[in-house]
């Protein structure tokens, strides 16, 4: 087999948006940044908890760290051909982190609230058996 025949014409690949293939710049970094903050507000006020500017930047952060962990393995399997295609896949990866996020305090909080001590061990009535 001729290593000519594996080639592929590269004009029939679809175009992608640049931030997902190249380092994304620092504006495009900021409009994401804001992008990213708005669908996080959106979870965040769905769920009916108050949105602090420190809450909403910690969400924001933990987005991009998980967009950017494992070698920014989500960010290379986006297949959106378009910027906005680019811009709803980041805004649903925001929603799940956010909503993740939020799931994850409010198990935390019940699980707290749960807990119920009775006072069985010291108790100096119960038999030790």
């Amino acid at each position: 087999m001729n290593p000519s025949d594996l080639c592929f014409e590269t004009s029939s690949l679809p175009v992608r948006p640049a931030f997902l293939i190249d380092p994304i710049p620092r504006q495009e970094l900021e409009r994401l940044g804001r992008l990213l903050r708005r669908r996080v507000l959106f979870v965040v006020r769905r769920c009916a908890i108050r949105a602090t500017p420190e809450l909403l930047e910690d969400l924001v952060q933990d987005v991009f760290c998980h967009l950017f962990e494992d070698c920014a393995r989500r960010l290379r399997s986006c297949r959106a051909e378009t910027v906005d295609a680019a811009d709803a896949y980041l805004c649903r990866i925001a929603e799940r982190v956010a909503l993740d996020r939020v799931r994850y305090w409010s198990a935390g909080k019940r699980s707290r609230q749960a807990t119920v001590s009775y006072g069985l061990l010291e108790d100096p009535r119960l038999p030790l058996d």
